[in-house]
């Protein structure tokens, strides 16, 4: 047994020769005057970690794992020369965890935290748009005023060098009025209000920011920088076509057409490509509308809806001295300065496919025999009185006595030959002397005039009177009148989509004086 031993310890000599100290393991073999001594190491190392800097640097960031004892490489770091320190060097920051081992193999853990690393430069940002072009807030033109808040921000504190920020309208500089205002500064952030009016020119909206307007505090600067408003400068009126095709129920489906998207017109249908809106009309008219795109910039195009056939309203006035005078482009009369002559009786009709009732009609006639008189009208033999004509209520198609003028049946109210000299009432009294007749003071005086509905259409008339002009405009069974002795010299008519009747109404009405 002894001999054994003494082998076992021979081999093991020559093993470590000229080896101090070996481990295996938990195990330290330390080999001291040719004898060997085995130690046992189960504690993990201590560590301590510093790092080169705390304050925010662009720079990196050297850390150092401090050892109690000596330890092992670990990739990626360097062992000191003393065999218990390592170092790295971080240039972004980290959140990891290191195991660190010393000659025994026990671990420790180092966590390595770096957060002050900051390289990059100020970020600037759109974070608010207020556009006064209510409803289309992606387009406006130099009538609009544009408000746009920016944020520039910042991991470390913000050093504001700006100077100036350039607009540009379709990558051109633009000379636009605009106010720039700083309303918040914080410890890593500033809000810009800018404030634009009169834009010119056409495009997209940019603002830009120029080199090294802002920097923060370790040294990073910001490089130009563009931002896209997305809002489109437009200060192009759009060019608008009229069309109109006539349907099968001899309705007008009339087209306003663009060369751009234009905006929805009240009362109108627009298509997907926003390009076109479309109207049914169910009479003839005509008429100024106006047009916008999206932008705001206006084109006038005149609406003149003719040949409709569902709702054919034909009317004329009679003026002795001239016969029947047809209506066209909804007016009928004589207006020339100093002429006395006065629509004597007025006659409508309204064809086939509307219905009878649809239209409705009443007049005032003023005549030489006065209050509770009647007279016949000396063409067609039809009897009327003096004042409203009917006594109460409407004539329409459905209910009227017709006369025969020009071959058509027509409703006839007041009656012709009413300022003829020598003219009597109905039973042959009271010839008009001819004084009076050259007076012209007999005639149609007032209108109402009335639809069966108003949901979709209405009605609306003028009348005019020499030496007074057009008076207001009047609708849907309002009476249109001056004086009950003051016949009209002339009449505008037309049944309009109740949707642009008010439209309408103040076109008509410009020409009062």
């Amino acid at each position: 047994m002894k001999f054994r031993k003494i082998i076992v310890i021979t081999l093991i000599i020559l093993i470590i020769v000229n080896i101090n100290t070996i481990s295996f393991g938990k195990y330290v073999f330390t080999y001291t005057q040719n004898a060997i001594e085995l130690n046992i190491d189960r504690t993990p190392p201590k560590l301590s970690i510093e790092y080169s800097s705390k304050e925010p640097t662009a720079k990196g960031i050297e850390a150092k794992i401090i050892a109690n004892e000596e330890i092992q490489e670990v990739n990626g770091w360097k062992l000191q020369e003393d065999g218990k320190t390592l170092i790295k060097i971080y240039e972004e920051n980290i959140n990891e965890t290191i195991i660190v081992k010393d000659l025994a193999g026990n671990e420790s853990s180092a966590n390595i935290i770096i957060t002050n690393i900051d390289k990059n430069p100020p970020i600037a940002e759109i974070i608010e748009i207020k556009n006064t072009n209510t409803g289309y807030e992606k387009y406006a033109n130099n009538t609009h005023k544009i408000t746009i808040k920016i944020k520039i921000s910042d991991e470390n504190k913000i050093i504001d060098n700006l100077k100036e920020l350039k607009i540009l309208v379709g990558g051109r500089e633009n000379n636009c009025t605009k106010e720039i205002n700083k309303i918040e500064e914080k410890e890593n952030y500033i809000i810009y209000e800018i404030q634009l009016e009169n834009i010119e020119e056409n495009g997209n909206l940019l603002i830009k920011i120029l080199l090294d307007s802002f920097e923060d505090i370790v040294g990073n600067k910001m490089s130009e920088k563009t931002l896209n408003t997305g809002i489109e400068i437009d200060n192009i009126s759009p060019i608008i076509e009229y069309n109109q095709n006539k349907l099968e129920d001899g309705k007008i489906l009339a087209q306003i057409i663009g060369n751009e998207k234009i905006r929805k017109i009240t009362g109108w249908e627009l298509d997907e490509s926003q390009k076109i809106n479309s109207k049914k009309f169910i009479s003839d008219i005509i008429y100024q509308k106006e047009v916008k795109d999206l932008a705001g910039n206006i084109a006038n195009i005149e609406i003149n809806v003719k040949d409709s056939e569902f709702l054919k309203l034909e009317y004329m006035g009679h003026i002795s001295e001239r016969g029947w005078i047809k209506a066209e482009n909804n007016f009928v009369g004589t207006i020339q300065s100093g002429n006395k002559l006065k629509i004597e009786a007025i006659a409508f009709r309204t064809g086939e496919k509307v219905e009878k009732d649809f239209v409705q009609f009443s007049a005032y006639a003023y005549t030489h025999w006065g209050e509770n008189s009647y007279a016949k009208d000396r063409i067609t033999n039809m009897i009327y009185n003096h004042g409203w004509n009917p006594l109460s209520g409407y004539k329409t198609m459905e209910n009227a006595e017709f006369a025969n003028i020009y071959n058509e049946k027509y409703i006839e109210l007041s009656g012709a030959g009413i300022n003829e000299m020598g003219a009597t009432d109905l039973n042959g009294n009271n010839p008009i002397p001819f004084e009076e007749a050259n007076k012209y003071t007999y005639g149609v005086s007032g209108l109402k005039l009335d639809l069966k509905t108003h949901e979709e259409n209405s009605i609306i008339y003028q009348i005019y009177l020499n030496d007074v002009g057009w008076l207001k405009t009047c609708k849907n069974g309002e009476q249109a009148m001056y004086a009950s002795n003051r016949p009209i010299e002339a009449m505008k008519i037309a049944v309009v989509p109740t949707s642009e009747m008010e439209e309408i109404i103040a076109q008509w009405n410009k020409n009062i004086v």
